[in-house]
């Protein structure tokens, strides 16, 4: 009999939605992230949000709805620091006001100068 286990840490990234109430994340990617053969599922890759209002195939965008404690993730890396170059810009409404704006250097330093564990968040109120 073979036992085998891991070390390896799954180190995430996120917004969640602490408000109470519905957001809506709008959301750009880089064309180099998106694969050509699957953009729909590249746009939606480690989405724990379900209710997509719209999709943009084109300009690789996504808008969604995000329920209250859903989570949107911002970047994963297994044993180092999660990967952000994917993320073009990220706007979150809440109540159509503007509560958070990031893009891949604004995302990249706000994780630079948290806490870094392994389910890092950005809670949304």
């Amino acid at each position: 009999m073979n036992l085998f286990t891991g070390c390896d840490y799954l180190n995430t990234y996120s917004i969640v939605n602490k408000s109470g109430e519905d957001l809506i994340v709008e959301a750009s990617y880089y064309e180099s992230y998106i694969d050509s053969a699957n953009i729909k599922r590249s746009l939606m890759f480690d989405l724990a949000a379900k209710d997509i209002l719209s999709l943009d195939t084109i300009n690789y965008k996504l808008k969604l709805r995000l329920k209250p404690d859903e989570e949107f993730g911002l970047g994963f890396s297994i044993n180092g620091v999660p990967k952000f170059d994917h993320n073009k810009e990220i706007s979150i409404y809440k109540n159509d006001s503007l509560v958070f704006y990031g893009n891949q250097y604004i995302i990249q330093n706000l994780y630079t100068n948290s806490k870094q564990d392994h389910t890092e968040v950005i809670n949304i109120y």
